[in-house]
């Protein structure tokens, strides 16, 4: 539930963003002069920290599905049980801090007005590059974990299913969880596809490529960011409070 309210924070703050900047409804002066702190929000922010925060989301719930399904009586799962929410708050914000923070010592980030009179956000294509290189990685790295975890769960619910086993506590609920937690990773590998696109256009120094394929960058965060509420409305108040 914490992770959905950063992330629905951070779609609406994208919004705005988007149209503070290129609807220009406060003007170009106010967009000209926003000063350091609101451009590295607008561009770190909106677009790499919540997508670190989405995607260690997802390799999380991965492994809680993996844990939980396949072994319910390990140490790993005696230790999700007794972690305590504000120590996952605590987790959830401060790790994918951690893993972009090198992003924001890479140099200036600004809007200015370019030689066609356009206010545009000045980042340059080699702090492109190396984000969009991160960015790529990241999201294939936890689209591989995610793989392999819902290989794993669907194999031994498939196994439970068919040989009726008791120490599978709740397999229709583990289905359900695993259906929603299998659809994170599917939009996961859209998010994915987003970045590997973006890597490319900026390893050939193609700005208009880059600035074409953002324009669909919210899609792929809505995609993230709305199968967490389908999951809460989908399972019961037990469910839920797991």
């Amino acid at each position: 539930l914490f992770q959905s309210v950063i992330e629905i924070f951070f779609i609406y703050a994208y919004a705005a963003c988007q149209m503070i900047y290129k609807d220009l409804i406060f003007g170009e002066e106010f967009v000209l002069h926003t000063g350091y702190v609101y451009p590295k929000f607008a561009y770190y922010g909106t677009y790499y920290y919540i997508l670190h925060v989405q995607i260690w989301g997802v390799v999380m719930l991965s492994v809680n599905r993996y844990v939980t399904v396949c072994q319910p009586f390990s140490k790993l799962a005696k230790l999700y049980e007794r972690v305590g929410t504000p120590v996952l708050w605590a987790v959830n914000v401060s790790v994918p801090l951690l893993l972009m923070i090198r992003m924001l010592f890479q140099g200036d980030v600004y809007y200015y007005r370019s030689s066609e009179g356009v206010v545009t956000i000045y980042t340059p294509m080699e702090i492109v590059k190396t984000n969009a290189l991160q960015g790529m990685i990241a999201t294939l790295l936890g689209s591989f974990v995610c793989a392999v975890c819902y290989f794993l769960v669907i194999r031994r619910l498939a196994e439970s299913h068919k040989f009726h086993d008791s120490n599978l506590r709740d397999y229709r609920r583990e289905k359900m969880l695993t259906v929603v937690g299998f659809a994170l990773f599917l939009a996961l590998c859209v998010s994915t596809l987003f970045y590997v696109l973006i890597g490319v256009n900026a390893a050939n120094d193609n700005d208009p490529g880059v600035q074409a394929i953002r324009v669909y960058y919210i899609y792929a965060l809505m995609a993230l960011t709305f199968v967490n509420p389908w999951m809460l409305m989908l399972t019961n108040q037990n469910t839920r409070r797991r």
